[in-house]
């Protein structure tokens, strides 16, 4: 009786264990204002999250989980912004004159003109001056086809023309016989590229040549798996302009007969590493501890390493913090459902400027959790099998003990 009674406790115990979601946390500062905060994922924790970040929780003191929703850094997102000239009108009986004003003195070759509809053509030509006073031709005699903006009322005409940088510009549009075509404004659009922040991955990197196959081999490892968005690749040559065939490459396992298994090189994507750009190779979020890129050198002599570095996209926890609780990271296991918050239907109301906070040091259980390991012990089908024999286990002695107190 009592050692059926230490069976089931022991066995209990086990299953308690296994039960246990979390495999490592890390404290979150308290902080003084109730609000919303982004907590920056470390890079060191990479290894022990699922994809999607789906393990990742976090909990108040009173061991309750709070909604949060995982945002990232934009690597890069290219913006327009339209800027108008100054715009001087000038009517005279040949033509209606626009003199625009380039005040940077920018190297241009087109212009914007904003007009309103009109179902004409007119004869445009194009001078641009640097005093206001003498004036030299850059495009003659040209054709302003007619103007329709489809639902809207005005349209957007380009100008082109050879690369200038004057100060003045004047553009004469022949309408001696006809009514002028109203140009509502003149200026240009101004691309800005905004990069997101990036954090950089350390590792140990090693650079080899091989003569007979021509081929020059970079090596990037890391401790861990580690997310990598972004490779950063600088070399230089014994001349000044190169262009040499490259290839990025993983290590990867199969498996052979006999419950062999070999390693090989698996290609990723190809590219060219080049003298007159830089190199940058977008790898989306894939995860790594090894990078290698193969360069071709063909008969040129091998390129001179500058530098080599993986980067990663900043990450965060966006959650609601209360300055009367205290809070922490938890790391789950891998096999760890996704969340289901509603705060993922108020991510447009979250925002756009919050307070980012950093989180403590990572402490991880001793036992680290192998990844993508198979133990029949953990498998539903075993745990399942557990639970029944136990409920079978306590019938049968509760129905002795019945017996036992009846007689």
């Amino acid at each position: 009786m009592r050692a059926a009674s230490l069976f089931v406790f022991l066995f209990s115990q086990s299953l308690i264990g296994y039960c246990q979601r979390y495999v490592g946390e890390a404290s979150i500062p308290k902080i003084t204002k109730d609000g919303y905060y982004k907590i920056a994922i470390p890079p060191e924790i990479n290894d022990y999250l699922s994809p999607g970040f789906t393990n990742l929780r976090i909990v108040d003191n009173a061991d309750q989980e709070i909604p949060y929703i995982i945002k990232e850094e934009v690597p890069i997102r290219q913006t327009e912004k339209f800027q108008e000239y100054e715009l001087q009108r000038i009517k005279n009986k040949k033509s209606t004159e626009l003199i625009l004003k380039n005040p940077d003195r920018k190297s241009i070759n087109n212009i914007h003109l904003k007009i309103r509809n009109a179902e004409v053509t007119k004869e445009a030509t194009l001078l641009g001056s640097d005093d206001h006073q003498n004036w030299f031709a850059l495009k003659e005699k040209f054709d302003l086809f007619p103007i329709n903006g489809g639902n809207g009322t005005y349209e957007m005409k380009l100008v082109e023309f050879p690369l200038s940088n004057y100060l003045f510009y004047s553009l004469r549009i022949s309408d001696s016989l006809t009514a002028p075509i109203n140009i509502l404004t003149a200026g240009y659009y101004d691309a800005n590229t905004e990069t997101g922040q990036f954090t950089t991955v350390p590792g140990k990197v090693t650079y080899s040549n091989d003569g007979q196959k021509k081929q020059s081999y970079l090596k990037l490892s890391f401790d861990t798996l580690q997310y990598v968005d972004r490779i950063d690749l600088s070399m230089k040559g014994s001349q000044p302009y190169f262009l040499r065939r490259a290839s990025l490459a993983e290590s990867r396992e199969r498996k052979l007969k006999k419950r062999k298994k070999q390693k090989y090189q698996y290609t990723l994507d190809e590219f060219e590493i080049s003298s007159t750009h830089p190199t940058q190779i977008d790898t989306k979020g894939s995860r790594f501890q090894e990078i290698q890129i193969v360069i071709e050198n063909d008969d040129d002599t091998p390129l001179e390493l500058v530098s080599f570095t993986a980067l990663q996209v900043r990450r965060y926890v966006i959650t609601w913090l209360s300055s009367s609780k205290e809070y922490q990271l938890k790391i789950g296991k891998r096999n760890l459902p996704s969340p289901s918050y509603d705060l993922r239907f108020f991510t447009d109301s979250i925002p756009k400027q919050i307070e980012s906070i950093a989180a403590g040091p990572v402490q991880i259980n001793k036992k680290k959790e192998t990844p993508y390991s198979f133990s029949f012990f953990t498998t539903k089908k075993f745990i399942w099998a557990a639970v029944i024999i136990v409920v079978l286990l306590l019938a049968y002695l509760s129905m002795k003990m019945v017996k036992e107190m009846g007689k």
